[in-house]
């Protein structure tokens, strides 16, 4: 009879410890999931931004490069430059790179986010162009 003693209580602590140890298990699982989920809604918004960025530097490739009322920025020298872009450059001026994390929403910018564009001329059946290579990065938060 004595050694039968305190059995139910090892019994609970070991039942205990296996509960623990499988809702641990769980709620880890859980938590990657919704950490993986944040990440990709994360990078599915920059790859947006990216899009957009994209699409209104089209209206930039064009003939006509002075300063006229139907630049795509608006009238005067300033409707050739990019909003949001850090240099305050032309917007497709090739000799350096564009940052434009700016135009990124703040809390991707928080997340280490950042966008920029590089513009090079190419020469496609004998005529020079712009060609617009644009990059979207993620390192550490600031």
């Amino acid at each position: 009879m004595m050694g039968r003693r305190g059995s139910a209580l090892v019994e609970v602590v070991i039942s205990v410890l296996l509960t623990g140890v499988a809702v641990s298990a769980i709620m880890s699982a859980m938590m990657t999931a919704s950490a993986q989920s944040g990440r990709s809604q994360e990078r599915e918004q920059a790859a947006l931004c990216l899009t957009q960025l994209l699409q209104e530097l089209r209206n930039y490739v064009t003939a006509d490069t002075d300063p006229s009322p139907d630049a795509p920025g608006g009238a005067g020298p300033d409707g050739w430059r990019l909003r949001g872009d850090a240099c305050g450059c032309w917007a497709l001026d090739e000799t350096r790179e564009h940052d434009v994390t700016e135009r990124l929403p703040a809390a991707l910018v928080q997340a280490g986010a950042k966008m920029s564009y590089r513009v090079r001329i190419v020469t496609v059946n004998g005529l020079e162009t712009r060609e617009v290579a644009a990059a979207l990065t993620w390192g550490p938060a600031p």
